[in-house]
C-alpha cells in the first residue's frame, strides 16, 4: 500500500496539462498493475497463458467464462437445442436410479430374456413393467466369503424422504416390478451383499483292511491355537488363520493329507497359512496305526538274537536284547532279523524269507503288512522221540525225513512185548515237519503198528500224541509247530 501511494503521489505531481485527475487516476492504476504483473512472474503461468489465448480467440464469455461456441451469444429459449429426456411430454411415469456397489457386478436388463440391456444412467419405467438382471458377480478383492443378498428397492416422497418398499423384488432373474397402482415417481434400486461365515469341515481317519473308513478318537483341530471340538468351525470370512491337528503319535502315523499339510512334527499336523481369498473349505488327515513284532519262545534262542534291523536301520543298538517288542513299525517297513546257535524263526501270521550265511546263523526278512495285528514271531528248537511199542512182527524199515534230515531204512529188530524201540531222538527246526514212512514186512491180521510220538519245546513243555499204521508201507507225518 505504501509503494502504491508513492506511485499515486508522483504522478500528481507530474500529471501533464490537459489531464483530468479521473485519466490520471486510470493511468496510476495501470502503472501498478504492471507493475505487479511483473513481480508476481504470473506470465509464465500455464494456465495464464492458456486463458489469454482463449481470450483472444474469442472463447470466453463476458464475465470470464469458457464458450465452447466461440464468440460469446446468449442462451435463448428458441435456440435449436436437443431436448433433454427429462423434458420430452411422453417420458414414463417413474424414473429409476441404480445405487452402485463396489464388491458386486451388476447388469440390469428390460426382458427376462435378458437381451435388453439398461442404460442405468437414464431409465424410465411405468407401472407394471419390469427391471431383471442375472445372478450378481462378487469383485470383493479381500475375500471370496463376500456373496450377493438381495435388491433392495427403496422410494420417495414428496419431501425426498427415502424409505424402503419391501414385496417389489421377485425370484430368479426379477430386480424390480413396479405396482400398477404405483402413484410415486421416483424408485432406487440398491443390491446388497454379505459376508458369510466361513464353515470349515474337518476328518481324521483310517482305513481297515476293508477299506471302510474310522474315525480317530482323541484329536484335536485347532485354529490359530483355538481348539474345536466338533467336525466343523465356523470362521470369520476376513481373518487369515493357520489349521493344526493334534494326534497321538505313540499309537498312529500320518499317512496322507487333504490338502496337502505344510509340516508333521511331533504329533502335530500343520497346514499352510489360509487367507481370506482361499476357497479351502475341508481338512483332512489320514492317519494309520503303528504296528508292531513280538519275540517269543525259548529265552536262550532270544538271547542270542544278534541283529534286529528296521529299513537297514539297527533297532535295539545293544545285544543281547531285553525288550522283545519291536514298536512303531509302519505298513511296508522292511524288517531283518539274524538268529544264531541254530536258533530258528517262525511266523505263523504269515511267510518269512529265511537265509543261512553258515556258521550256525540263520537270517530271516519280511514285510510288515497294512494291518493293525501284532506279528508273532517264535524262535527256538524243538525235540521230538518217536517209538514203536509192541510186536510188530517181521523185519520193519522206517524212512525217517524232515526239513533237514533224512534218515532211511532204519531198522527195529523184533524184542520182547511191551519194550519200545525208539526210532527218532533229537532236535529239529521250530517250522519244520516230520514225515515216518513204514515199510517192509507185515502186520498180523487185525494188528496195527503204534507209534507213540513225544514232542518237547525249548520250554520243556511236553505233548503225546499216538499214531497207528494199520497197513504197510504206510505213513504219519509230525507238524512239529503243531505241538506248541
Amino acid at each position: 500500500m505504501r509503494k502504491v501511494c508513492f506511485l499515486f503521489l508522483a504522478g500528481s505531481l507530474l500529471m501533464p496539462a490537459g489531464c483530468s485527475a479521473a485519466d490520471m487516476m486510470q493511468i496510476c492504476e495501470d502503472k501498478v498493475g504492471e507493475h505487479i504483473q511483473q513481480i508476481s512472474d504470473i506470465e509464465a503461468n500455464e494456465d495464464y497463458i492458456q486463458y489469454i489465448s482463449l481470450a483472444e480467440e474469442g472463447k470466453l464469455d463476458e464475465e470470464g467464462r469458457y464458450n465452447e461456441l466461440g464468440e460469446y451469444e446468449a442462451f435463448t429459449a428458441d435456440r435449436n437445442l436437443p431436448e433433454s429426456p427429462e423434458d420430452t411430454a411422453d417420458r414414463k411415469q417413474v424414473h429409476i436410479t441404480f445405487a452402485a456397489n463396489g464388491y458386486l457386478t451388476v447388469r440390469y436388463y428390460y426382458d427376462a430374456d435378458l437381451k435388453e440391456p439398461i442404460e442405468t444412467d437414464f431409465c424410465y419405467l411405468d407401472p407394471g413393467e419390469s427391471i431383471y438382471a442375472p445372478q450378481p458377480e462378487s469383485r470383493n478383492p479381500y475375500t471370496n466369503s463376500y456373496v450377493f443378498s438381495e435388491f433392495r428397492i427403496y422410494g420417495y416422497d414428496s419431501d425426498g424422504s427415502r424409505s424402503r418398499i419391501p414385496g417389489l423384488s421377485g425370484r430368479d432373474s426379477s430386480v424390480l416390478t413396479i405396482p400398477k397402482d404405483f402413484i410415486g415417481t421416483e424408485l432406487s434400486v440398491e443390491p446388497v451383499g454379505e459376508y458369510q461365515r466361513r464353515i470349515v469341515a474337518f476328518d481324521a481317519y483310517t482305513i481297515d483292511k476293508n477299506g471302510n473308513h474310522k474315525a480317530v478318537i482323541g484329536g484335536v483341530w485347532k485354529v490359530n491355537d483355538e481348539q474345536y471340538a466338533d467336525d466343523t468351525a465356523e470362521l470369520s470370512p476376513s481373518d487369515a488363520y493357520i489349521i493344526r491337528y493334534c494326534y497321538n503319535s505313540e499309537e498312529y502315523y500320518v499317512v496322507d493329507s487333504e490338502p496337502a499339510f505344510y509340516s508333521d512334527n511331533g504329533g502335530v499336523v500343520e497346514f499352510p497359512r489360509t487367507t481370506s481369498m482361499d476357497k479351502e473349505d475341508s481338512y483332512s488327515v489320514q492317519l494309520h496305526p503303528y504296528g508292531s513284532a513280538v519275540l517269543e519262545g525259548d529265552p536262550d534262542g532270544i538271547r542270542g538274537i544278534s541283529a534286529v534291523k528296521v529299513n537297514q536301520a539297527d533297532y535295539y543298538g545293544e545285544y543281547p536284547i531285553e525288550d522283545t517288542e519291536i514298536r512303531k513299525l509302519k505298513a511296508g517297513d522292511r524288517i531283518l532279523i539274524e538268529t544264531s546257535d541254530e536258533y530258528r524263526l517262525f511266523c505263523p501270521q504269515m511267510d518269512i524269507h529265511e537265509e543261512t550265511p553258515g556258521g550256525g546263523v540263520y537270517r530271516y526278512s519280511f514285510t510288515m503288512p497294512d494291518s493293525n495285528e501284532t506279528i508273532r514271531l517264535r524262535v527256538g528248537k524243538s525235540a521230538l522221540k518217536v517209538s514203536v511199542a509192541g510186536n510188530v512182527g517181521n523185519k520193519v524199515l522206517f524212512d525217517i525225513e524232515t526239513d533237514g534230515t533224512v534218515k532211511r531204512d532204519c531198522v527195529y529188530e523184533k524184542q520182547s512185548f511191551g519194550r519200545d524201540c525208539i526210532i527218532f531222538d533229537g532236535n529239529i527246526g521250530i517250522e519244520e515237519a516230520v514225515s515216518i514212512s513204514v515199510k517192509g514186512g507185515s502186520l498180523p491180521a487185525d494188528h496195527a503198528l503204534r507209534m507213540d510220538i513225544v514232542r518237547e519245546d525249548s520250554n520243556g513243555n511236553e505233548t503225546e500224541e499216538i499214531a497207528y499204521i494199520t497197513v504197510l508201507p504206510g505213513s504219519w507225518t509230525i507238524d512239529v509247530y503243531q505241538c506248541h
